[in-house]
């Protein structure tokens, strides 16, 4: 799809299935670009000089949202697609990174290092809310169910907390142990997790100790009870070695 010497940390396709978002220093700095999936030349949505990264569709397409580092930390913005109407969604003052659209488009969640956990932002009118915290134990990433109601829980990188998952209440509340890793039969972390479309099965990426990869399901998402490790099932070998830092 891409070519030439460039680095690429962050990717997502459009709900439309048309369009491929990506962060990349193909113009000196990362910038946040989109190019077809049919093929055609990358098109630069963002020339902030600040880096930019992870790039996200909205449910509808319009826009995108991604976190760049325009003062010294990292923050939120949103831009349409065609590179218009950049609106930066946080300004705090330690990092907001990591973004993840509720299924209506309605409420943004995201890794919040100021509150030491999970915050959302909402939309209100032509723009958003201040951040709200709802989970503050520990920093992980999160993936809406479709239903929107609730969210997965996975550490936000191998060493960063316990090597679980939970589905969370979106609103805050008591969470549901959904996968534990770190264990006989299941000796990985879990990271980079994402729910099947009917919800009843979350996929994630497992990091074992040697820091290889292995793609995982884990299953009775909806059940209303914890789930043991051994319902996990993985999809894949382990593979590459992974980065352990995020951008």
């Amino acid at each position: 799809m891409t070519a030439g010497h460039q680095i690429v940390e962050g990717l997502a396709r459009s709900p439309d299935g048309r369009w491929l978002a990506f962060d990349s220093n193909l113009a000196g700095n990362q910038d946040i670009y989109r190019m077809r999936l049919s093929g055609g030349e990358p098109e630069q949505r963002t020339t902030d000089p600040a880096d930019e990264f992870e790039p996200s569709w909205s449910p509808d397409g319009k826009q995108i949202v991604f976190h760049g580092w325009p003062r010294g930390n990292r923050d939120l913005f949103v831009i349409g697609a065609d590179g218009q109407g950049r609106r930066a969604i946080t300004s705090l003052p330690s990092h907001e990174w990591f973004p993840a659209w509720s299924p209506d488009g309605s409420r943004i969640a995201f890794v919040d290092s100021n509150s030491g956990g999970v915050s959302v932002v909402r939309r209100e009118g032509t723009g958003w809310s201040a951040p709200r915290p709802v989970y503050t134990d520990g920093l992980t990433t999160v993936s809406f169910a479709p239903d929107g109601q609730s969210f997965v829980r996975a550490p936000l990188r191998p060493g960063v907390g316990a090597p679980e998952q939970h589905v969370a209440p979106a609103d805050g509340g008591p969470t549901r142990l959904l996968f534990r890793g770190g264990v006989a039969g299941a000796a990985v972390v879990p990271a980079s997790a994402r729910w099947s479309p009917d919800g009843g099965l979350v996929y994630f990426l497992g990091i074992d100790p040697e820091g290889r990869s292995s793609f995982w399901a884990s299953g009775n998402a909806n059940c209303g009870c914890p789930v043991a490790a051994s319902v996990a099932t993985a999809l894949s070998a382990p593979a590459t070695r992974c980065r352990s830092a995020p951008a």
